[in-house]
């Protein structure tokens, strides 16, 4: 059994600054094919940043991660709870940790959608191989 690893999301949004409108990012797609269960970990900085995340799946060949056009919301349609803390809140800095399984799609991504404040998201995948 190996676990493999993968950070996703990166320091995208350091210094975008609270201009009143919302900046959203991506992280980039990810599989976790042959894997019964996967992991994903949120780490930001900032205790201004208030932002909502959310998880998309895509069973197309190679959707555009930049595009919802190819990706359904996981999060919202299909019950999926997100991070049990609900992400980065405009309080402080902060951290949080899902198990996610039978997860059957091709492609998976991160969507983060600020909505105010600066700040650094950080989130990592690992799958493990059955």
């Amino acid at each position: 059994m190996a676990l493999k690893s993968r950070f996703i999301l990166g320091n995208k949004l350091a210094g975008v600054t609270n201009d009143g409108t919302a900046v959203t990012i991506y992280s980039d797609k990810f599989s976790v094919r042959g894997a019964p269960v996967w992991s994903a970990q949120i780490v930001w900085t900032g205790s201004t940043l208030a932002s909502t995340i959310t998880l998309w799946a895509s069973n197309f060949e190679s959707p555009n991660p930049a595009s919802d056009t190819e990706w359904v919301n996981m999060t919202s349609d299909y019950g999926y709870t997100g991070f049990f803390g609900g992400g980065p809140a405009a309080a402080a800095a902060g951290k949080d940790f899902v198990d996610v399984s039978n997860s059957g799609a091709l492609w998976y991504k991160y969507k983060c959608a600020r909505t105010a404040g600066t700040g650094t998201i950080k989130i990592i995948v690992t799958a493990k191989d059955s």
